[in-house]
């Protein structure tokens, strides 16, 4: 049988009700069967909760009861990804749009070398698609 990692997709979000829709139905429609996603929510007072509670019932949210800033929002969901056992971790911001074979193509590279520690992608203008922006 396959390996087949287990992989936690982690977004934080404050404020972003209006990129969180376009976001998870885009990362929803990832190809790899052992994923899931989490939203870790920094204190929004945009309705951005209700959203999510109300419209995408196939993610996990982590309400914080105010925005703890970048680096430790995020690392609530990195600690929540680890004690759910994942063996990858996809960071990502809200406001993007992933590749469809992101995870595979990532575990599939990570998989090659066990001194992998960090993988990187290539980030394109989400407007255009084609000017690349970093």
């Amino acid at each position: 049988m396959p390996h087949n990692p287990f992989v936690i997709v982690v977004t934080l979000n404050y404020n972003g009700k209006k990129h969180l829709g376009y976001f998870l139905r885009n990362a929803l429609k990832i190809k790899y069967s052992n994923y899931e996603i989490v939203v870790v929510d920094n204190g929004s007072s945009d309705n951005s909760i209700d959203f999510l509670e109300n419209n995408l019932g196939e993610i996990n949210l982590i309400k914080l009861s105010k925005n703890y800033g970048y680096s430790s929002g995020f690392n609530k969901g990195i600690n929540y990804a680890i004690n759910k056992g994942a063996d990858y971790i996809l960071i990502t911001n809200n406001d993007v749009l992933l590749h469809r074979d992101i995870i595979k193509e990532g575990v599939k590279l990570a998989e090659t070398n066990d001194r992998i520690g960090y993988l990187g992608g290539k980030v394109f203008d989400l407007n255009t698609n084609r000017k690349f922006q970093y």
